[in-house]
């Protein structure tokens, strides 16, 4: 009976029959009866919020069946179906794949009839769904499920409709672009993927007991194919018929689901009152989500973001609450009522605050997911944009000021604090399931009141005492960490050397400048051309072909369209351009821009930016505050190519990187070292190949074969001050929104470098080694390093032997990004100055006491 009852989700019922019978045979030591009980009581947590509860519990039961039974059972292989599926909701795939594996090997050691293989058939597919250009696999999987859930109609009952919804999720067309926008292949794959929604629901209508939660999960796929066909013949009636199903699948779960699976139906019903420009309704609708989420803020007034505090799907809740603000900013824009568009600005402040907060806890590769959901939702882009419209209703500039300190402690960070290879598999914090397991407590109380606390603690995971979870206290830490990164800081640094930081956001074909001087703070909006991406590429994938006259006719658009109004706020008395690139400003070499088109006839001739500025970049204003470290030594890595089949030879920067290595009294090597270093320069010169569709998978060769990948190198004990990385497009890679380009710049940043000199394009060997030669010597005399690279370009400008050379392609590739403080050469002679001071100091102080000595004897004589 209580096997029935939980095949149906029937879970307030079933529940307290698997206590008591789990107490009866855990008694009488019936193992393999008492491990099916705990793992439906798992089972049954984990449809009760208690997903990494449910991962614990039945790793737990796991290890009791591996010790107190003779030989794996079929129960064993139950137990890594749940445990794949808690595995499955906590998004922790390679683990989820592992588990099945396991229950599949089981059932063929058991030597089991195939029709028992169905299900882990299923989840299968379910995993290669998950996966990119994997869609033969699941196909693969489901079909081989399909035909053995077939095979027995006894056993198939329950197992085919979750057969056929995955096949109509597998049909259901992942994008428009996916079919080229082509009509008719995009309705054939609709009515396709509801035939089998409708399959589903039929044989999920014979169940005698039926799945409540199966029935939602149909219903909510249904919303999910009107909602997306409406996009393509903009049918507002497919849409409120999209609403329809996924107020069906929230009614089916209501009683059951956890607060994430019913937010996740307050999130899509918000989306298409969105759609339908039902604001209000939108708002009201993802504020039901938030409170879910936080239930003490349901009573408060739904035009204030929720309080500051973790949840347990903060992923889930910056969802909500970004797409709440999108509807107040969305309203503002139809009425123009400023206090829709406060409400927004608020929103999206909360938003940063609660980044910078998760930031400081992130120590799991889990954690991931929140930056994914962040950033994702624009939200730097967004502050900035309803702070700019405040500043234009109210002519206030305090709420752009009071946001900087967030949009500079939080912009570019996330892959900055977590530069590692996303990976499928995570695990869970002790206070993450400690605030978990209270929250389950608490729905299965209100589910099952007659249940004791005794019974239900009975259950349950037991959780050390002193583990607690994140605090209030360590957000409003976060905060105050906020101040060292505030508008007056960076002023102070930019007097230092007289500079001027140019910080853009780009939203669709807008242009936000924030400038900042030593003395003044202004705010700028432009409109830049839709091809304006097309123009950047055209510059730099025709530079070398380009005539000195077609050079400048590009290279001054992109001026035109960036700089020119920015820099006419600029005082005049300004050496310096530090310059933050957002979006498609990324990887615009800016001190090759010209500032018109006079002397055209020559590339040695044009007004290059250079020519007035020192320029460089930063991947986020916060670099401009860091701490400097002691110097330390000159590591020098370059591969020998001279003998390899598949890339060419290097020689001149290969001989840079050894004579540097002797000056210096560095080390020199072919390949990267294993050792702890901490270094003033790191100059390695070497090739590199991008990937842009995993670009953490990008790699930097030491041979035809060994490689290190963005990755492996994040993690190096090699902490350079200043990285020299002298190959082909090593700045260049796959660009993030609002995380900028992840690249093997990047990776040196995440090594601890505060400075990195890195390549745009595939540089030519020859003259980017005397260009850096030339840079090294303007460095050698302490001099900025930005002021260094300055003077070494317009040397290498002057003196090209032809005008030819003077093309920006073999000067402009180099960019220098992150600090400017100059590198001071490592030597010894404070160690020998200290010694001798001490040496003296010492026989000072032995000569003066003699003397003492010496006087009290006279006197007494």
């Amino acid at each position: 009976m209580a096997l029935s009852l939980h095949q149906a989700a029937q879970y307030q019922k079933a529940l307290p029959i698997f206590i008591d019978l789990s107490e009866k045979f855990r008694v009488k030591r019936n193992i393999s009866d008492y491990a099916l009980c705990q793992l439906k009581i798992a089972d049954i947590i984990r449809n009760y919020g208690g997903v990494n509860t449910a991962i614990e519990l039945l790793t737990t039961n796991e290890k009791v069946m591996e010790v107190g039974l003779e030989r794996p059972t079929l129960t064993l292989a139950y137990n890594y179906i749940a445990k794949a599926e808690a595995l499955y909701t906590a998004l922790r795939l390679t683990e989820f794949k592992e588990a099945i594996l396991r229950s599949i090997s089981i059932k063929k050691q058991m030597l089991l009839p195939e029709k028992y293989l169905a299900e882990d058939y299923l989840h299968l597919a379910r995993y290669y769904k998950e996966l990119p250009n994997q869609n033969d696999s699941c196909y693969y999987w489901l079909l081989k499920s399909l035909r053995l859930a077939k095979s027995d109609k006894s056993f198939s009952i329950y197992i085919l409709p979750r057969i056929y919804n995955l096949l109509g999720y597998y049909y259901h067309p992942a994008s428009n672009a996916y079919f080229n926008n082509k009509r008719d292949s995009l309705m054939r794959h609709y009515a396709l993927s509801r035939r089998y929604y409708d399959s589903a629901m039929t044989v999920f209508k014979k169940q005698p007991l039926p799945d409540q939660l199966m029935e939602g999960k149909i219903y909510h796929n249904l919303g999910n194919s009107y909602s997306n066909e409406a996009g393509v013949d903009n049918k507002i009636e497919l849409i409120h018929y999209a609403i329809s199903y996924y107020r069906r699948s929230l009614n089916a779960i209501e009683k059951l689901g956890s607060p994430s699976d019913l937010t996740q139906k307050d999130w899509v019903i918000g989306r298409a009152y969105e759609r339908l420009k039902l604001y209000d309704s939108a708002i009201l609708q993802f504020q039901k989500g938030i409170s879910r989420l936080i239930p003490e803020f349901e009573k408060q007034d739904f035009r204030l973001p929720p309080p500051l505090q973790p949840t347990l799907n903060d992923a889930r809740l910056i969802s909500l609450v970004t797409n709440k603000a999108n509807n107040f900013y969305n309203k503002y824009k139809a009425h123009k009522d400023v206090s829709d568009l406060l409400s927004a600005f608020l929103h999206y402040e909360f938003l940063l605050k609660f980044n910078h907060y998760l930031l400081s806890q992130s120590q799991h590769e889990q954690e991931t997911t929140h930056w994914n959901y962040l950033y994702g939702s624009n939200a730097y882009q967004r502050l900035v944009i309803s702070a700019y419209e405040l500043l234009d209703k109210n002519e206030d500039m305090s709420y752009l000021i009071k946001s900087y300190g967030l949009l500079t402690s939080g912009k570019y960070a996330w892959l900055n604090r977590n530069d590692i290879e996303p990976v499928l598999g995570n695990s869970i914090s002790s206070s993450v399931l400690k605030e978990e397991i209270k929250l389950v407590k608490l729905n299965i109380i209100k589910s099952i009141p007659d249940l004791t606390e005794a019974k239900i603690n009975s259950i349950l995971p037991v959780i050390p005492m002193n583990v607690t979870a994140p605090s209030l206290a360590q957000i409003h830490l976060a905060d105050q960490i906020l101040d060292t990164l505030s508008v007056k800081g960076l002023q102070r640094e930019l007097r230092k050397e007289n500079e001027v930081l140019i910080d853009f956001y780009v939203w669709n074909q807008d242009l936000y400048s924030i400038i900042i001087s030593g003395r003044d703070f202004k705010v700028m909006k432009q409109r830049i051309p839709k091809n304006f991406g097309s123009t950047i590429w055209e510059q730099k994938r025709n530079l070398l072909t380009s005539t000195p006259n077609e050079y400048a006719r590009i290279s001054n658009t992109i001026y035109l369209e960036t700089l020119d109004s920015v820099l006419r706020v600029v005082p005049k008395e300004s050496s310096g351009l530090i310059i933050c690139p957002d979006a498609s400003l990324q990887g615009i070499p800016w001190d090759a821009l010209v500032t018109d088109t006079v002397n055209a006839k020559s590339f040695k001739g044009l007004n290059y930016l250079l020519n007035r500025f020192a320029i460089r970049t930063v991947l986020s204003p916060r670099h401009l505050i860091a701490k400097n470290r002691k110097a330390g030594a000159f590591l020098g890595v370059a591969p020998d190519f001279s003998n390899s089949k598949k890339f060419s030879s290097i020689p001149f920067s290969t001989a840079l990187v050894k004579t540097k290595a002797s000056e210096y009294g560095g080390k020199f090597s072919n390949v990267l070292p294993v050792d702890t270093l901490n270094v003033n320069v790191f100059h390695i010169a070497s090739h590199v190949v991008n990937d842009s569709l995993r670009p953490y998978r990008s790699a930097l060769y030491f041979n035809d074969t060994d490689s290190v990948t963005i990755s492996e190198l994040s993690t190096s004990m090699i902490h350079p001050t200043l990285a020299i990385l002298n190959g082909c497009q090593t700045g260049n890679g796959t660009y993030y929104q609002s995380e900028g380009t992840i690249s093997f710049a990047r990776a040196f940043y995440r090594m601890g470098a505060e400075s990195v000199l890195m390549t745009l394009w595939s540089v030519d060997d020859k003259t980017t080694a005397d260009l850096l030669d030339s840079f090294y010597k303007e460095m050698e005399d302490e001099s900025p390093l930005d002021i260094s690279l300055r003077e070494a370009k317009v040397d290498f400008i002057r003196n090209a032997p032809t005008d030819e050379l003077a093309n920006p392609y073999y000067w402009a590739g180099l960019q220098l990004s992150g600090k400017a403080d100059p590198i001071h050469e490592t030597d010894h002679s404070w160690i020998i100055l200290t010694g001798i001071s001490c040496i003296a100091i010492f026989f000072f102080a032995t000569y003066s006491l003699k003397r003492k000595k010496s006087k009290r004897l006279v006197e007494r004589v």
